[in-house]
């Protein structure tokens, strides 16, 4: 069963327990995703609808930050309850030890040696986690790692100089 699928059958069946709230967000998606495919014309793979569902998770994310901000606690209680019901349908993410693993490989893969190399490294973590990876997380991790690789090979050079100076060369 496809994921379109599988939110179809989900949302028969809370309207025929009368969940509201669960039967308002999976309409939504459903559009989304039907949106989607008459702007392509066809019918969209797993991983584009994968795609909107996490857009819509990201969304959520964000109204829930600015609703707390503003201190809107009924708002941030019913966007956590659309959060939970879509984060259903999204696969388990990559743990911080995986993603973290996933970064060192692709710096090893790409030979990265500093931040300038963030733009050539990114696309090969973003690859190799497939959908199940979240970039910003990776991102950072990837900045702290070249940060301590170049401060790695910055003390390197400094205690060559040293000893180089040291020595009377």
């Amino acid at each position: 069963m496809t994921l379109i699928e599988t939110i179809k059958s989900d949302m028969y069946k809370a309207m025929k327990e009368r969940e509201k709230d669960k039967v308002r967000v999976l309409r939504s998606i459903i559009s989304k995703i039907k949106d989607k495919q008459i702007e392509k014309g066809s019918s969209l793979n797993e991983v584009e609808e994968l795609k909107i569902v996490k857009n819509s998770v990201k969304q959520i994310n964000e109204s829930i930050l600015i609703y707390k901000k503003a201190n809107r606690v009924e708002l941030v209680e019913k966007e956590s309850t659309e959060l939970s019901i879509l984060e259903s349908y999204l696969p388990k993410m990559l743990t911080d030890q995986e993603t973290k693993a996933l970064v060192s490989l692709a710096i090893k893969k790409t030979g990265a040696k500093s931040m300038s190399d963030l733009g050539k490294v990114m696309p090969v973590i973003m690859k190799l986690g497939g959908g199940l990876i979240d970039g910003k997380k990776a991102n950072i991790m990837l900045r702290e790692l070249l940060g301590w690789m170049n401060f790695v090979i910055d003390s390197l050079i400094f205690i060559f100089i040293l000893a180089l100076s040291i020595r009377g060369y």
